[in-house]
């Protein structure tokens, strides 16, 4: 506690916070005009790319929309899509069933193991997302068609 009382009472500890308060507000007022131009073509890039994805989303529901065989083979894409999660579920589990069995015998086969079973997850939450994607396009075009 004295020493922290020592610390308050010294006039470097004062000059050392003064200057690098000053630098600090002397850096941050070149920096504040760059770093404003930079975050707003950041911003209008990024709003530029949500409208092109929104547009492309909004043909995408429209042609599912007027077309039943487009809906069709949209929703066979979505239960391809499951079948490949279960698929890469299985080999996951088989090659921690593998892991398990190698786990005195190699330590090289079981972290590659370990890294194929990181691979196979990555791949069924991969897949997961692609036939969610696919079943909200289906659900918003099948809602937009009762709503006509």
């Amino acid at each position: 506690m004295s020493q922290l009382f020592n610390n308050f009472t010294s006039i470097g500890w004062w000059i050392g916070v003064v200057i690098v308060g000053l630098i600090i507000n002397i850096v941050s007022t070149y920096l504040k005009p760059k770093i404003d131009v930079f975050l707003s073509s950041v911003s209008s890039k990024w709003a530029t790319r949500n409208e092109k994805l929104r547009s492309a989303r909004n043909i995408k529901v429209q042609l599912l929309r007027d077309n039943d065989h487009e809906q069709v083979m949209c929703y066979l894409q979505y239960l391809n899509q499951k079948l490949w999660v279960v698929i890469y579920m299985v080999f996951s589990v088989l090659t921690a069933v593998f892991a398990m069995y190698l786990k005195d015998r190699s330590p090289l086969l079981l972290g590659a193991c370990f890294v194929f079973i990181t691979l196979f997850l990555f791949f069924v939450l991969q897949s997961l997302f692609q036939g969610q994607s696919l079943l909200r396009l289906l659900i918003e075009s099948r809602n937009n068609d009762d709503l006509n």
